[in-house]
């Protein structure tokens, strides 16, 4: 079995990762762990060794946005700003 994570027509894996599960196995639980570094619309692609559909249920368990530098260095000024300000209006 191979899945793939797209975004438009990319692989963000690189080609997608192989899994092998035996014939005959039964329900298997694969996970796949990755990282993207850009909000968008992804396509999961999973296909059997012969290229027909080889899941019949997934979830995805966690999603984790991960603020950009320029963003937390934004909100670091702002609180520093309004403490500034506060401790003023505090000592006038």
């Amino acid at each position: 079995m191979r899945i793939d994570i797209v975004r438009g027509v990319n692989s963000i894996l690189g080609g997608g990762s192989v899994f092998d599960v035996p014939t005959g196995s039964g329900f298997v639980t694969k996970t796949l762990n990755f990282n993207t570094s850009s909000a968008d619309t992804y396509r999961l692609i999973v296909s059997g060794e012969d290229g027909s559909p080889a899941v019949d249920a997934f979830s995805i368990q966690q999603i984790t946005a991960i603020p950009e530098p320029s963003a937390v260095l934004i909100r670091a000024a702002i609180g520093t700003a309004a403490v500034t300000r506060r401790r003023r209006s505090q000592t006038a």
